[in-house]
């Protein structure tokens, strides 16, 4: 939600003093209770939600110290129209020769709804991720091939899944 925070001396704050990280709103988006940036981006993916093409997973990316770590609210796709999650993970290991992503992990529920990685999951029922790390891994070109390993894995993983 906020890109340039680092760089202003924002830990996790947007210029109005509000963490766009835990501005999610499970009822909907709320332009005069919502930060600017999360009511925006909320209100987009409600639109999406609502549109003839619903996404069926959505992805939360926090930069902190350790390496890539992904962390898995599983929707109800997974392991019935889809493999189940295990072939997810399974995926971004053998895609990951350089070990720049830890195994994807799941938690057994969501926690605060006002979270990204879990309001939405609360609210639509979809996958969600939160994507942590990435802070240890120093290069350009390390970080772009994380990146690398997550996309194709989650090509592989949707590889012929049409509804």
């Amino acid at each position: 939600m906020s890109p340039d925070a680092p760089s202003h001396g924002w830990y996790r704050v947007n210029a109005q003093g509000v963490d766009g990280n835990r501005s999610y709103f499970v009822g909907g988006a709320d332009k005069d209770k919502q930060e600017h940036e999360a009511y925006i981006v909320q209100r987009d993916l409600e639109q999406l939600m609502a549109s003839a093409a619903p996404v069926t997973d959505l992805w939360s990316m926090h930069t902190w110290g350790g390496i890539v770590e992904p962390i898995l609210l599983p929707g109800p796709e997974m392991g019935t129209a889809l493999p189940p999650w295990t072939e997810l993970r399974d995926i971004i290991e053998r895609n990951d020769p350089d070990h720049l992503v830890k195994p994807l992990a799941t938690r057994d529920k969501p926690g605060d709804s006002n979270h990204w990685n879990n309001g939405p999951h609360i609210q639509f029922g979809i996958s969600t991720v939160l994507c942590e790390g990435a802070g240890e891994i120093i290069t350009k070109e390390a970080n772009t091939a994380s990146g690398e390993v997550l996309m194709k894995s989650l090509a592989q993983y949707y590889t012929g899944v049409r509804n």
